[in-house]
């Protein structure tokens, strides 16, 4: 056991139940009406439903933040070319370039992960009458199409797969 589990793991349970804890050499005492607040109260019911303690909860708390983050400044940085078709999805009404975010707050209908990972779906992913295409795939397709014929040489690309 390791010197980081023993204070989590031991250590933090003695602080809630009003023990004495000896720490190295000196002795601390945990004040008995020092009662967590009702958050921390529920964090530690949930800690202790998961099977671990509060310091491990914050950590992951710190590492989903951060994931966010992540994910958000790459919705802001990345680009997409967004088809909107009409109701009977036969017609591209219009075609815009813009940034994942401003596409998933335009769309709606997507889930702004879905257009991070875009890639994984061939570059090509459709949501309601949205047609969203990655950079990738726009770079690829412009090569081989002209921008006119661009949307249906992938359709039939992946028709023919």
């Amino acid at each position: 056991m390791t010197r980081a589990s023993y204070y989590d793991d031991i250590l933090e349970r003695r602080i809630e139940n009003g023990a004495k804890i000896l720490a190295g050499e000196h002795i601390l005492y945990a004040i008995e009406d020092a009662r967590l607040s009702q958050k921390g109260e529920e964090l530690a019911e949930a800690a202790h439903a998961f099977g671990t303690t509060r310091a491990k909860m914050f950590a992951l708390r710190k590492l989903v933040g951060q994931i966010s983050q992540t994910c958000e400044e790459r919705l802001a940085r990345e680009m997409t070319l967004v088809y909107t078709l009409n109701e009977l999805r036969d017609r591209v009404v219009a075609a815009g370039y813009m940034t994942k975010a401003e596409a998933a707050e335009m769309a709606g209908t997507v889930v702004p992960g879905e257009l991070l990972d875009i890639d994984l779906y061939g570059g090509l992913l459709v949501r309601g009458r949205f047609v969203f295409l990655s950079e990738k795939e726009l770079a690829r397709g412009l090569e081989v199409y002209e921008a006119k014929a661009l949307l249906n040489g992938l359709i039939k690309e992946r028709l023919a797969a």
